[in-house]
């Protein structure tokens, strides 16, 4: 299960299908990967001579996961805005 694409700005979410009780406490085990960041490299040149001088790069991934329990009234539709 992908939540998210690996492009700035992306939101996602994974619901369960059912209302589960959780009044009385419960437990949840799960496993989850992050993978695939996005990399960006851009070569910088000598304005004179057009040669390479360095490339950098920058690889970024997401800004973080939060695993909630709501009871929200909006249901699935209760989802915040994108990260930035």
């Amino acid at each position: 299960l992908r939540l998210t694409p690996p492009r700035p700005h992306a939101r996602g979410s994974a619901w369960h299908h059912l209302r589960r009780p959780v009044a009385r406490g419960f437990e949840a085990t799960f496993t989850f990967q992050l993978a695939a960041p996005t990399r960006r490299c851009a070569v910088h040149r000598d304005l004179d001579f057009s040669l390479a001088l360095y490339e950098r790069c920058a690889v970024r991934g997401g800004d973080g996961l939060a695993f909630v329990v709501a009871d929200d009234p909006n249901g699935t539709a209760a989802l915040g805005a994108a990260g930035g």
